[in-house]
């Protein structure tokens, strides 16, 4: 396959071969030669960290998870957990990925329940109160296997252990308030 940009600027991909002799756009041409064409390798894309993002304030008013501390927690929380997932070694990527997706329940399900009410308000906190107790089971093996520093793994502890103490203190209050 061999890229071309054409009259008008835009690339095409053209297929070699006896039986292939066309061209389509290079939206439908495969990702290396894409980025061939752009003289780099592809990319991956992330999305920045929520601790480094504008202030919600400045976007209006604060909603209604963002003005509690474990909600604030909670991130930062999972800003140590994909710095500690994105540096452990090759072979401990499961267990990051792991302890990324229990970080990020744990957001969803706090930022979830507080658009809810009653039983069901304290049925989403306990699911957040799980998944936090899962990152830091996670974070412990990829500490015992050497993929998570001492100081991260401090720290990661000291926010989970202010997380897990405030969503059972939400869930508690949660169960006692009637509907």
């Amino acid at each position: 396959m061999h890229v071309h940009a054409n009259a008008g600027g835009e690339a095409t991909a053209t297929a070699t071969g006896a039986a292939a002799s066309f061209r389509r756009p290079l939206r439908a041409a495969p990702g290396w030669a894409r980025a061939a064409l752009r003289g780099r390798r592809k990319e991956t894309r992330s999305c920045p960290s929520p601790l480094r993002s504008p202030p919600p304030a400045a976007a209006g008013p604060a909603l209604d998870h963002e003005r509690l501390d474990v909600y604030t927690a909670a991130v930062a929380l999972d800003d140590v957990v994909v710095s500690v997932a994105r540096a452990a070694p090759r072979g401990h990527g499961w267990l990051g990925d792991q302890a990324q997706r229990a970080s990020a329940s744990t957001v969803l399900n706090l930022a979830e329940a507080l658009g809810r009410q009653g039983a069901d308000r304290a049925r989403t906190l306990r699911i957040a109160r799980g998944s936090a107790l899962e990152l830091d089971a996670a974070l412990t093996l990829l500490s015992h296997r050497g993929a998570c520093g001492a100081q991260a793994r401090t720290q990661a502890r000291a926010l989970t252990v202010r997380v897990v103490a405030m969503l059972t203190r939400l869930q508690a209050a949660a169960t006692r308030q009637p509907v």
